[in-house]
């Protein structure tokens, strides 16, 4: 009948990390993306932030989306 259920924003959450991954974004930086935090001992003792790394590759989400759209 054409319904599709509405989104959530976890949908698209997810979505749109799962899309990332498949761009080749490795999952460390998935994970960053996604503010999840690492209880290991590198997590512990790295305060790295990844500001350079998440902006490259949100801009190349960005340019994939705008892509799919026709933008």
């Amino acid at each position: 009948d054409g319904f599709v259920a509405p989104c959530t924003a976890h949908d698209l959450r997810r979505t749109a990390l799962t899309q990332m991954g498949a761009m080749g974004i490795s999952e460390h930086l998935l994970g960053v993306i996604a503010n999840h935090t690492s209880q290991s001992i590198t997590g512990v003792y790295n305060r790295y932030g990844y500001d350079t790394e998440k902006q490259e590759a949100l801009e190349a989400w960005g340019r994939q989306v705008a892509e799919w759209v026709g933008e």
